[in-house]
């Protein structure tokens, strides 16, 4: 392929990367011989094509050529990582965990790294936990917030899972996580006369989610209830607060 063929499809592929169409842009990629390339900024778009496009043993590949014409970039070291993961190579997605922590010790993006290790491992959702609540010291996501969430709820940690559903609504107010997620899992443990849920246009079920689960023991139901109340008095406490500072800022700007 000369040097005007190559122009041509690699613009064709990238404009087909930026319009969405991962699959038709995958199958220009696959026409070029990637390991003549050295541009590597062209190598990790490639590899993102692949991943978009759900072939994951191919972004994986390209993105090793990637990692040899830039050796030492935490971003090509991450993204590594996790299609390691993606194509069930467990042991290389630890080797390139430890360079990570090598690169970038100081980089909060390594617990969420450990997290991804961690689930594949099938490891305690307390280890899990941990992964994740660190990252959250650091930076706040919406979509780990939501997966902590969700471990939260798997370990039965009712109270701590409506609390990061809470912050989840509060820090931004709307999202797929948000929509999707962080409101059905807050509405499953909210009792259908909270004010809270239909102030944020949430519709509660009407039975709580834990007196569905015939496995839980009455005391734990009525503590889940009880923290549930708790938590919607909570809301209403912070909303009330929060409506009155905003309230006092535009009387100051005005």
């Amino acid at each position: 392929m000369d040097k005007y063929e190559y122009k041509l499809k690699t613009e064709q592929m990238l404009e087909l990367m930026e319009d969405g169409a991962y699959s038709r842009a995958a199958e220009l990629a696959d026409s070029i011989d990637w390991r003549r390339v050295r541009n590597t900024t062209m190598l990790m778009n490639v590899s993102d094509i692949y991943e978009k496009s759900r072939d994951y043993h191919k972004s994986f590949e390209v993105l090793k050529i990637a990692y040899h014409r830039a050796e030492g970039s935490r971003k090509i070291v991450y993204r590594l990582c996790t299609l390691a993961l993606k194509t069930r190579n467990v042991d290389e997605a630890i080797d390139y965990y430890d360079e990570f922590l090598h690169i970038a010790p100081k980089d909060p993006n390594q617990y969420i790294l450990k997290y991804q290790i961690l689930k594949v491992q099938r490891a305690p959702i307390e280890q899990q936990i941990d992964a994740l609540e660190s990252f959250k010291k650091a930076e706040y996501v919406e979509e780990w917030a939501y997966e902590l969430a969700k471990l939260y709820e798997r370990a039965g940690k009712i109270t701590e899972c409506l609390e990061e559903c809470d912050d989840l609504i509060l820090w931004f107010s709307e999202g797929k996580y948000v929509y999707q997620n962080g409101s059905n899992d807050k509405r499953r443990y909210c009792n259908a006369d909270c004010g809270d849920c239909h102030q944020n246009h949430i519709l509660p079920l009407p039975v709580l989610h834990c007196r569905q689960d015939s496995h839980r023991d009455s005391g734990q139901q009525d503590k889940n209830n009880r923290d549930a109340s708790k938590l919607c008095r909570y809301r209403e406490t912070v909303g009330n607060i929060i409506t009155y500072l905003f309230a006092g800022i535009l009387i100051g700007r005005s």
